[in-house]
């Protein structure tokens, strides 16, 4: 089963990043220049010469004829792959693999994957083408979410939707639950994700899930094809986006707490500052690459993270795995409407300890809206709050709980508590060594 492009430039990029290729920066180069050629569909019609000026950077006087250095460099790539997948990659549930005799890598699903641990308790509710073909221009397919803006920036407008909304039954649970906002002197501010698209003048937006950065875009090979097939339009970021997903879950976040946090406000993640975390409460709902520069620098230990593969356990307690992993056909097609994924809500300190961080991620939309869901809903929250309670009696200060979701046609259909762990800020565990 050979994945859609995705999946494989997201392993590619792992494997480029691994301690087997840390220090080989040549078969770093020549992995990624192969992982986007075959990810295009282009690497059956490679030849050698190509393969040697621009995966190894040759000089054009390169002789296949007379220099072996490509065969060599496969060959040796070839090696390190199966080395990776013999020790920090055993456990991959993605393998590429790269066949002799050609130069276009294979990347497919492990059927051998780890089980994950004891099956959690639910908790029910209501062939090859090229990447710009596989992921289509998708700006008139996204929700821009200009009514929420419009929405959260009239007080009058979002009591009224709050008061309408017969889904947000207020109560003692949702109060313990987002006390420590309701509480707060500190203005709170509903942080969207806006991911990064690239917008091509005249046509559309286009977005991968392995470009965040402009830095990444100006040297894709992938925005070069489209540009090339559109005619070279000029090309500009854009962050004015989102998912349906997010904004449904800010539509729920707005209509439960609009009447009992004061002075809330809808902002987008390409807007935090840092001045703006240090001076509000913020209530994140998105990726966590999308602000991870942020979340890198709070004072905070963290139990869980995310990475390419889904919830990594940074401090597995027996019998739990060392990753909670998404499901292999995400893992393929990140746009899936169709599968299983992990998320986490998560609270968190703010900047030098001060105010509140409550965020809700994963890396697939409708896990975001599930999790925001549950802590919307005084009936599905207060089982997890009890598990949450579980050895205190006290829902902890900070914490993170990781959940498992099925979702079908983009809807959240099954959401699975999965383990509840207690962070402590950087200063707490300084202490307590």
């Amino acid at each position: 089963m050979t994945t859609a492009d995705p999946g494989m430039l997201g392993q590619v990029d792992r494997i480029a990043q691994s301690d087997t290729l840390r220090n080989s920066a040549g078969l770093q180069k020549l992995l990624r220049f192969l992982g986007e050629k075959s990810a295009s569909g282009e690497a059956d019609h490679l030849k050698e010469y190509v393969v040697g000026v621009d995966g190894l950077g040759r000089p054009p006087t390169y002789d296949p004829r007379h220099d072996a250095a490509v065969r060599i460099q496969v060959g040796r790539l070839r090696q390190k792959l199966a080395e990776y997948y013999r020790t920090e990659g055993s456990d991959d549930p993605l393998v590429l693999d790269l066949p002799k005799g050609q130069f276009r890598l294979v990347c497919e699903v492990r059927h051998d994957t780890p089980k994950q641990s004891a099956p959690p308790a639910a908790i029910s509710h209501p062939g090859k083408s090229a990447p710009w073909l596989t992921i289509a221009l998708v700006g008139v397919t996204l929700c821009f979410a200009l009514s929420l803006f419009w929405a959260f920036n009239s007080r009058t407008r979002l009591n009224n939707m709050a008061r309408q909304a017969t889904r947000s039954e207020w109560g003692p649970t949702l109060a313990e639950f987002w006390q420590p906002f309701i509480a707060s002197d500190r203005p709170a501010v509903v942080l969207i994700a806006d991911p990064l698209f690239v917008h091509f003048k005249g046509f559309g937006a286009y977005r991968t899930p392995v470009v965040n950065s402009w830095e990444k875009v100006v040297s894709s090979p992938d925005i070069s094809a489209i540009r090339k097939a559109l005619n070279d339009p000029p090309i500009e970021p854009s962050a004015r986006y989102t998912g349906l997903s997010e904004a449904n879950a800010s539509f729920l976040l707005g209509t439960t707490l609009a009447t009992h946090v004061p002075h809330i406000s809808l902002a987008r993640s390409s807007q935090l500052s840092w001045p703006q975390l240090a001076s509000n409460n913020i209530i994140y709902v998105g990726a966590e690459k999308l602000i991870e520069e942020q979340l890198e620098n709070l004072p905070v230990d963290w139990q869980f993270t995310y990475d390419y593969y889904g919830v990594q356990n940074r401090h597995p307690r027996q019998g739990e795995p060392k990753v909670f992993a998404d499901s292999p056909a995400m893992l393929i097609n990140q746009l899936a409407e169709n599968g299983e994924s992990y998320a986490l809500i998560s609270r968190i300190p703010g900047p030098a300890g001060q105010g509140e961080m409550q965020a809700f991620m994963s890396n697939y939309a409708p896990s975001r809206l599930a999790v925001v869901q549950i802590a919307t809903s005084a009936e599905r929250l207060g089982e997890v709050m009890e598990r949450l309670k579980a050895r205190s009696g006290e829902i902890p200060r900070y914490y993170q709980i990781v959940f498992r979701v099925k979702f079908r046609g983009g809807i959240p259909t099954e959401t699975s508590f999965v383990v509840g762990r207690e962070l402590h800020s950087a200063t707490q565990s300084r202490q307590t060594q």
